[in-house]
């Protein structure tokens, strides 16, 4: 018997990774079961297609938070 699982395969470092672990288990980009299809190493995941975008949208607004602003308020 052949188990056959769409995933979009992603490469990340493990800091990366450890984040999706997080937003997988808060359900933070979907309601309902796991984005995350599987884990294959610690740099390489199969991730649910169709989450893609709001994914995208999560990784921009963590590097955002972490990206100090370039010229101040009264500039």
């Amino acid at each position: 018997m052949v188990n056959v699982e769409k995933g979009l395969l992603v490469t990340t470092d493990p800091a990366m990774q450890q984040f999706l672990k997080h937003l997988d288990q808060e359900r933070a980009v979907q309601q309902s079961g796991s984005f995350i299809v599987r884990e294959l190493d610690e740099r390489h995941m199969l991730i649910d297609p169709r989450v893609r975008t709001q994914l995208d949208q999560k990784i921009d607004d963590l590097m955002d938070s972490l990206t100090p602003e370039q010229f101040g308020k009264d500039a």
